[in-house]
């Protein structure tokens, strides 16, 4: 007989106290070896997602760091459009934004926190973006410091079209003189009077042609434009006409004057050319070369970074649904190791099983159920269902990152329907409120007014006390409105100076009370600083859905009566047909 075949017997004649200790004994190291190796995985899976965690927020925090730099630098580029002179501090605040963008940017790539090709693809070609946003500002800070760079047909102003204007000023003038000191000459009136006439003419030119200048720099009038072009030109058919005519009169031609006088129609020539390339330029698109390179550069290096950004954005998102769908498999692994350890020694014990469904299996089980079945989420609840530390920490991180998420999705929708600078509704929020408030109206067969409002006096305290008074300002208005006005009504700041306001529920009388009481809050100055400002207001008022069936004409109309009202110089005006 073999030595197992005598072991076996002995084994099995031990009473059965024994053989559950034994083979309790045996299954308890067992399970004590897969308690030991499930924890290590847990754990190291564990410090895993909260790496993951850590790498996600960290990157999200950069990434909206890098949103704000690029807001800084779209209203650089802004500010400097409309004020040239504040190109050296824009540059300082570019040269700052840049160098962190930057180093924030190659961190992310060099760390490749979150890997992925297009994930750094993208963040590569937002750096490049930048780039050429840089390089594209740079040149346009250049261009609107210099009108002639500016203004391309300024540059052949100053290149053809000036020195060829003294050429035949200083011909005409030396002529005259030359007649007016010789004596033969003298006895010609005709030859004076010739050389007068055409210089007048040559004056009433230029000065046609300063006047075009104006009116294109100034982009007032196209109609007018084309007027002026024509006008100039026929000046310069009438100087050519009378050049060629002066020429009758060669033998009186001074001994100085006599050269220049016969250069005239060469002179002429290359003045109406030089005007031909001016009108060539200002019926093109680059008449004005800051235009032409906001629109050809800095819009499309603009729109590029925003699709980088998305880019960005969603591979963000997808991070941060692999982080819960890691964090609920994690949960889901070590729910399945403690179930197969709990059918091995189900078997065995059932004081053990039943142990092990009180600690862990129910716990996990609650948590599982909570985590993927319920979108509205009690902390207090999720950190009561274990005293397990890696099930707590598990649930704390699961709902910092849970708490980031919402946090975030709410500031993104309340910046989204809100003014960056007064708090009061856009005009996105302005045109969700007036839509729903005419299906109520429509519901219940009943009326609303809708008013727009422009400040009298705000540009002049803008322009002469600055753009912080003035949104100090604007701050205060929307306040002192918010105030004056109902919980159910809807003030709004649509750009500027600008501003609406929904009435619900309302008629023309309310509108009228409602009105009056806006001029009479405006009447109170405004403190700011040491300043008591002073402004009034034009207000449009219609009237639904007697001045308009939807939303976009009410907005038409209620722009047309405040217009009407500014032109009246009445506090306000309720829109009429004839309007």
């Amino acid at each position: 007989m073999s030595k197992d075949n005598i072991v076996f017997p002995r084994l099995f004649n031990l009473s059965l106290q024994s053989q559950y200790i034994i083979l309790a004994s045996v299954l308890g190291i067992i399970i004590t070896l897969s308690i030991y190796f499930s924890y290590s995985v847990m754990t190291r899976h564990y410090h895993s997602l909260v790496e993951n965690t850590r790498n996600t927020s960290e990157i999200r925090n950069n990434i909206l760091k890098v949103r704000n730099h690029i807001n800084v630098l779209a209203n650089g580029i802004d500010l400097v459009t409309l004020q040239p002179e504040y190109k050296d501090q824009v540059l300082l605040v570019f040269q700052a934004s840049f160098t962190e963008i930057n180093q924030i940017l190659d961190a992310v790539i060099e760390k490749e926190l979150l890997g992925g090709a297009e994930f750094i693809s993208a963040l590569s070609q937002l750096s490049a973006n930048l780039d050429q946003l840089r390089v594209s500002a740079q040149r346009l800070f250049e261009v609107r410091t210099n009108v002639n760079q500016q203004y391309p047909g300024m540059e052949v102003s100053s290149r053809v079209l000036r020195p060829a204007q003294k050429d035949m000023m200083t011909a005409l003038n030396l002529a005259l003189q030359e007649n007016d000191e010789d004596a033969l000459q003298s006895k010609s009136p005709a030859y004076r009077a010739h050389l007068v006439h055409l210089k007048q003419l040559w004056t009433s030119t230029i000065s046609a042609y300063r006047l075009y200048l104006a009116n294109r720099m100034g982009s007032f009038d196209e109609e007018e434009l084309y007027d002026q072009e024509v006008h100039v030109d026929e000046y310069l058919l009438e100087m050519k006409n009378q050049v060629a005519a002066l020429l009758q009169y060669e033998a009186l031609f001074g001994f100085e004057s006599e050269e220049l006088l016969l250069k005239l129609p060469e002179v002429l020539t290359v003045w109406r050319d030089g005007f031909a390339q001016v009108k060539q330029i200002h019926h093109s698109e680059a008449w004005r070369k800051d235009s032409e390179i906001m629109r050809e550069e800095i819009l499309p290096s603009m729109e590029a970074i925003s699709a980088n950004l998305l880019v960005i954005g969603r591979h963000l998102q997808q991070s941060n649904s692999q982080l819960v769908a890691d964090f609920s498999g994690a949960g889901n692994l070590q729910t399945r190791q403690l179930i197969i350890i709990a059918i091995v020694f189900i078997a065995y014990s059932f004081i053990i099983y039943f142990f092990l469904k009180a600690l862990v299996f129910k716990p996990l089980g609650i948590l599982m159920a909570t985590l993927s079945a319920n979108p509205d989420i009690d902390p207090d609840k999720l950190r009561g269902i274990s005293k397990a530390k890696e099930i707590k920490n598990l649930v704390d991180s699961f709902l910092v990152m849970h708490g980031h998420v919402v946090k975030r999705q709410e500031e993104l929708t309340y910046h989204a329907l809100h003014d960056s600078l007064t708090s009061l509704p856009n005009r996105k929020l302005l045109m969700e409120r007036l839509f729903h408030d005419i299906e109520i109206a429509d519901r219940n067969s009943s009326s609303l007014s809708f008013m727009m409002l422009d400040l009298n006096g705000f540009k002049y305290v803008n322009d002469t006390l600055g753009h912080h008074v003035g949104d100090q300002l604007l701050i205060k208005v929307g306040k002192r409105f918010k105030e004056t006005l109902r919980e159910v009504d809807t003030i709004a700041r649509l750009g500027g100076d600008e501003f609406s306001i929904i009435l619900p529920e309302t008629g023309r009388e309310h509108a009228r009370i409602v009105a009056g009481k806006i001029n009479k809050i405006l009447e109170q100055p405004f403190k700011v600083g040491e300043h008591a400002l002073h402004v009034g207001t034009s207000i449009g008022i219609t009237l639904y859905p007697d001045d308009g069936d939807n939303a976009h004409v009410l907005l038409k109309h209620a722009d047309v009566a405040m217009y009407k009202s500014k032109h009246d110089r009445k506090d306000f005006h309720f829109y009429e047909q004839q309007d």
